[in-house]
């Protein structure tokens, strides 16, 4: 049983074969690509992304894919609009503090423990070694817990510098510039990737709108667009 359906051409009349599977074919006497429609029992074919200069789509390709592909000489032309970068954001005092921090904090508090263990040797009778051998653990505890203590600090200290410096005015109207770009680039992104290159007449266009371009345009075309 033969389960090919025959079709006119819509663009050029010729007589196409359209079995049960296809989704898309191209016409053998034009060149033309089809969408193949299944509706209420009936086979439609629908020009796919057709050039509105020369009807045709058979030289024409999607520019994302263009790119992907580097299939064109002009893919550079045809690039995406570069995504706005954001204002950098502010910074604390950096880590050298936490260094100098740690150092001041060790170095306080090491004469500090061979002071108590002078003084505490000289109450009690300890010699000197039985003082360091107290002295020397002491100081290791200590460091620690001085690092720890000046660590946990800085870093709050740290998170509140930054958080008073974005609340600045300047940044603030930097950041709401930012975001509006941002809105701008995004619907121009949106557009871009619904457009076509047609390599027959050096257009740019949208299938759906029927808007046309030339490649040098590309960029006011996309942010003319809402």
């Amino acid at each position: 049983m033969n389960d090919f359906v025959t079709l006119s051409c819509p663009n050029c009349g010729g007589k196409l074969e359209v079995s049960p599977n296809t989704l898309s074919l191209v016409c053998q006497h034009c060149g033309i690509e089809h969408l193949v429609r299944r509706e209420a029992g009936s086979i439609l074919l629908e020009a796919f992304a057709r050039c509105p200069v020369c009807k045709r789509n058979d030289r024409a390709e999607r520019i994302s894919a263009i790119i992907d592909n580097n299939t064109s000489n002009i893919a550079e032309k045809l690039s995406p609009p570069r995504k706005p970068i954001p204002p950098s954001e502010p910074g604390g005092f950096g880590v050298w503090w936490v260094v100098i921090g740690f150092i001041g904090a060790w170095l306080g508090v090491v004469p500090l423990i061979y002071l108590e263990m002078g003084i505490l040797g000289s109450i009690f009778g300890f010699d000197s070694g039985i003082a360091m051998g107290f002295g020397i653990p002491l100081m290791m505890l200590s460091s620690v817990f001085g690092v720890w203590f000046v660590f946990r600090y800085l870093i709050r200290w740290n998170k509140q510098l930054i958080a008073n410096r974005k609340r600045n005015p300047d940044y603030m109207q930097k950041m709401t510039k930012h975001e509006e770009a941002k809105a701008e680039w995004d619907s121009a992104i949106r557009h871009w990737k619904e457009l076509y290159y047609c390599q027959r007449d050096g257009i740019i266009y949208n299938p759906k709108t029927g808007e046309t371009c030339d490649p040098d345009s590309l960029k006011g075309f996309l942010y003319k667009h809402p």
